[in-house]
C-alpha cells in the first residue's frame, strides 16, 4: 500500500467549504466526546459506537459478550497504544463485524494514532479499484494503512494539506485526519 502524498496535496486544493455539512460538523463534536473522557466505560463504548455508525449505511449490531476486552483494549487506545492485529479482530466481532466502524471509534478516541478507513480511502489508495468487502474487514490491511499513514504524515507537504483543509472544514485537523479526508471527499 503506497498513499501518494503529492497526490493528496494536489487533492486538496479541490476542497471548498465543506464546514455547513453535517458530517464534518459532527466530526469536531465526536472528537469533543471523547477527548473529554478520562476512562471509556461501556455506556461510552455503546454511545460512541451508535454516533460512528450515524455516519454509515448500515444499523449497528453491538455484540459486549467480550465487554471487559472491548473497554481495555479501547482504553490503551485512549492512553496512545497502537493495538495488535488481535485486538482489531475483538473491537470488529463487537462493533457490528466492521473495520470501517472500528476504524471510525478508534479515530475518535485518538485521532493522532489512528486514521478513518473506508472504501472510498482504499479505492483512492488503489486509483479507483473499488475493495471488495473481504478486503475493507482485514485488520492486518488497516494496520499496514497506519503505517503508510504515519510514514506520509512526517511529510513537508502535510502542513500545507492540514492548512487547506482547516480553511475547508473550519476546524483543526491531526496530520491523519488531512490526508483521510482529502482522500475521503476527492476519492468518490
Amino acid at each position: 500500500m503506497k498513499i501518494d502524498i503529492n497526490k493528496i496535496e494536489k487533492d486538496s486544493l479541490k476542497i471548498k467549504n465543506i464546514s455547513d455539512n453535517s458530517y464534518i460538523q459532527s466530526y469536531k463534536e465526536f472528537i469533543k466526546y471523547f477527548d473529554g473522557l478520562d476512562e471509556i466505560k461501556k455506556e461510552n463504548l455503546i454511545i460512541g459506537s451508535h454516533l460512528v455508525y450515524g455516519w454509515m449505511p448500515k444499523v449497528l449490531r453491538l455484540n459486549l459478550r467480550q465487554e471487559k476486552e472491548v473497554l481495555q483494549i479501547l482504553n490503551e487506545v485512549k492512553r496512545g497504544v497502537l493495538i495488535s492485529k488481535t485486538n482489531l479482530e475483538t473491537l470488529r466481532s463487537a462493533i457490528g463485524n466492521s473495520m470501517v466502524g472500528v476504524s471510525k471509534l478508534l479515530h475518535f478516541i485518538s485521532p493522532k494514532k489512528y486514521a478513518i478507513w473506508d472504501s472510498r480511502v482504499y479505492s483512492y489508495i488503489h486509483n479507483g479499484v473499488k475493495p471488495y468487502d473481504y478486503q475493507i474487514k482485514r485488520p492486518e490491511l488497516y494496520l499496514e494503512y497506519l503505517q503508510e499513514m504515519e510514514k506520509v504524515s512526517k511529510e513537508t507537504a502535510v502542513k500545507e494539506i492540514q492548512s487547506t483543509v482547516v480553511k475547508a472544514c473550519g476546524y483543526k485537523a491531526t496530520p491523519f485526519r488531512a490526508i483521510e479526508l482529502v482522500m475521503f471527499e476527492t476519492g468518490r
